[in-house]
């Protein structure tokens, strides 16, 4: 199979793919703001929810554009992509956002029409999955965003990865703390 288109479009392919990362993380970013502001009152409105489920459309369709980009870019030259430490850990972290907004659309979104949610102790093992999802959500797309910038990593895909996760548990974590401070405050 001839692969040279790939590679004679690479530049546009990585000029959508930056775009795609900058509206997908732009979005999370500021549904994760929006939904700590909306939620301080201790209920969420329609229109919140609506906002909140926009902005989460959006990021799933420009993760959609950072695959398919993403994709041609490493078609571009397989062989040197498949050998990169920053490559596989990038496809992991995008892999664990995707797993992540799957588990945001048909897990926590199915709660956020309670109007209780955000007080009802039933709702409490809810609540915790949607802030360790939103802190899973952060820690990957900033670990995305700079591997993205980085000309290169010079440690292997293992030791990377368990960097990253080792990010993740502790946006966990924290997560939870955090989620305990405003149970306590409200």
């Amino acid at each position: 199979m001839d692969l040279s288109f790939f590679l004679e479009q690479k530049q546009l392919f990585t000029i959508m793919h930056v775009f795609s990362v900058v509206v997908g993380m732009g979005a999370a970013f500021v549904t994760d703001i929006l939904f700590t502001l909306f939620a301080s009152n201790r209920t969420l409105s329609r229109f919140e929810i609506s906002v909140i489920r926009f902005l989460s459309r959006v990021v799933m369709i420009a993760l959609g554009f950072i695959i398919v980009t993403g994709f041609c870019i490493f078609l571009s030259d397989t062989d040197k992509y498949l050998n990169s430490a920053k490559f596989l850990t990038k496809m992991t972290v995008i892999a664990v956002l995707s797993i992540n907004g799957a588990l945001l659309h048909f897990y926590v979104f199915k709660h956020l029409s309670d109007k209780n949610y955000l007080t009802n102790k039933k709702s409490i093992p809810a609540r915790k999955i949607s802030f360790a999802l939103g802190s899973i959500s952060f820690v990957s797309w900033t670990t995305a965003l700079s591997l993205g910038v980085l000309d290169k990593i010079t440690i292997p895909y293992l030791y990377a990865v368990s960097i990253y996760l080792s990010a993740v548990i502790c946006g966990i974590l924290f997560s939870q703390i955090i989620l305990q401070q405003f149970s306590k405050r409200n």
